[in-house]
């Protein structure tokens, strides 16, 4: 997950929230995601990223959930990426059958 966050810099809205992913706290980077402004969260970035600390919390009905979101705005080739972690968490929350299609 830190490949894709990258690196925060301090002007960067959700530098807090990367650096609680960079230490693997899940619940930190929860909590900083939660005081993000509203049209941050609102972001395709910020949506990812929050979907993948989700995940890797081992909350996949809500990750499968967070996933649930246009990926248009993230860089080429994330839309695939982004329909194959939804279908990952369909399948890990016991939603085979939604997760099936992607999968097979």
């Amino acid at each position: 997950m830190a490949a894709f966050a990258g690196e925060a810099r301090a002007e960067d809205p959700l530098a807090s929230v990367i650096r609680a992913v960079r230490a693997e706290d899940e619940g930190a980077a929860l909590s900083a995601w939660e005081s993000l402004p509203e049209d941050v969260r609102r972001s395709p970035r910020a949506r990812f990223l929050r979907a993948r600390i989700l995940e890797e919390a081992g909350r996949y009905a809500e990750a499968a959930h967070a996933y649930g979101f246009d990926a248009k705005g993230l860089p080429a080739g994330m839309e695939t990426v982004v329909a194959r972690r939804l279908a990952l968490a369909q399948s890990r929350s016991g939603e085979c059958a939604a997760a099936r299609p992607v999968l097979l």
